[in-house]
């Protein structure tokens, strides 16, 4: 192999070296970078979520103050043969989402005088006969919004819908916001709806970047992406289990956002980044790091051969001189060689202090016989 061609792979594998090396040390930190990358992220992303929930909320509180301010419903304290357009208004307000599960106006004694229900998410609505209608004056959300001004609104909990005192399976969030009935300045009852949540916060959780958690207070999982070990606070004590507690992952690999809901139960949204997509995100930079690779080795190609170029003409003169002064020296030893064939003695002095002698032809021995 010539010195031109050892040259060329040479600088090859110096600019391959150089690019894999710097690629190895990229892919080492890669993986934080993405994390990090996606923690920065994750604050937009738990802004959005927060931004659905309020304007869930928002869509429920409008449709209590439509039926608040309803001139059919006012007419129902006036006249109480109108008392079924304001059952028809209920019905056509829960009609607006297949989300409402109840739709109510209780009196100030606790009686439920309107109530509009539907079973299931998506199903229909119905007005629920007179002598089904029951006395709600000992529940906690009639006592707090009978509490409350002209205007103001009360949101519950988040918590799962109970029938006949135990949790109906399969679950069903629920969460209940309820406002004051005024009439002339004469607080008259409550207005209350009841919105089935499960589905809605299923698609708030839903994420291919994060793992999403709604947590309350008490860093109690309600819902996750994995959707495991959801509403273990309100289960059965028997089937509680301590992996429904948010404590064990470490905050930061983590972005938590309040959602600032009014209900005491200070509901957080916590992102953990997915380590699938994590993963996914290294593998697509390791295919980037195979192109820069290639495209490396397009451009050391040329870039070889022109830099090996120089270094071998310069190595040929070299060489070509190298040649010329063994040829010179040989001719040399070719002349000196003439003395020793001949009773001839061939000296030579350095021009120094004391005439040192730098050479002594072999024929010197002939004549003195001393080397």
């Amino acid at each position: 192999m010539s010195f031109r061609v050892k040259l060329f792979f040479i600088f090859l594998m110096y600019g391959l070296l150089l690019a894999v090396a710097a690629q190895i040390l990229m892919i080492k930190i890669n993986k934080e970078v993405v994390r990090q990358d996606s923690l920065k992220k994750a604050a937009l992303y738990a802004k959005d979520i927060q931004k659905d929930f309020q304007r869930n909320l928002k869509s429920s509180k409008t449709k209590l103050k439509a039926i608040r301010e309803s001139k059919i419903f006012q007419k129902n304290f006036q006249e109480n043969r109108v008392r079924k357009c304001s059952e028809l208004l209920f019905l056509d307000i829960a009609k607006t989402s297949p989300y409402i599960m109840q739709l109510r106006y209780i009196d100030k004694n606790g009686n439920e005088l309107i109530r509009v229900e539907r079973n299931n998410p998506g199903q229909e609505a119905y007005i629920i006969d007179k002598i089904y209608l029951q006395n709600k004056a000992k529940r906690y959300y009639f006592e707090e919004i009978m509490k409350l001004r002209d205007g103001e609104y009360w949101y519950s909990k988040l918590d799962l819908n109970i029938e006949h005192g135990k949790i109906e399976k399969p679950v069903k969030p629920v969460i209940r916001i309820g406002t004051p009935y005024y009439y002339k300045g004469e607080k008259k009852g409550i207005l209350v709806i009841n919105i089935f949540m499960k589905d809605f916060l299923h698609s708030l959780v839903e994420s291919d970047i994060y793992n999403v958690f709604l947590v309350d207070k008490d860093n109690y999982i309600l819902v996750n992406t994995a959707h495991e070990n959801e509403w273990n606070r309100y289960l059965e004590k028997e089937t509680r289990q301590n992996s429904g507690h948010f404590s064990d992952l470490k905050s930061e690999h983590s972005y938590v956002l309040n959602l600032k809901i009014a209900n005491n139960e200070g509901l957080k949204i916590i992102l953990v980044p997915n380590e699938h997509y994590i993963a996914a995100e290294v593998k697509e930079n390791f295919y980037q790091f195979l192109w820069v690779v290639l495209i490396v080795l397009i451009l050391s190609l040329p870039l070889s051969y022109f830099m090996s170029i120089l270094p071998a003409k310069l190595k040929s003169k070299v060489d070509a001189l190298n040649k010329e002064l063994e040829n010179e020296a040989k001719d040399k030893d070719i002349l000196l060689s003439l003395f020793d064939l001949s009773d001839a003695v061939l000296f030579k002095w350095n021009n120094d202090a004391t005439w040192s002698v730098s050479f002594v032809s072999k024929s010197v021995e002939n004549l003195l016989e001393y080397s």
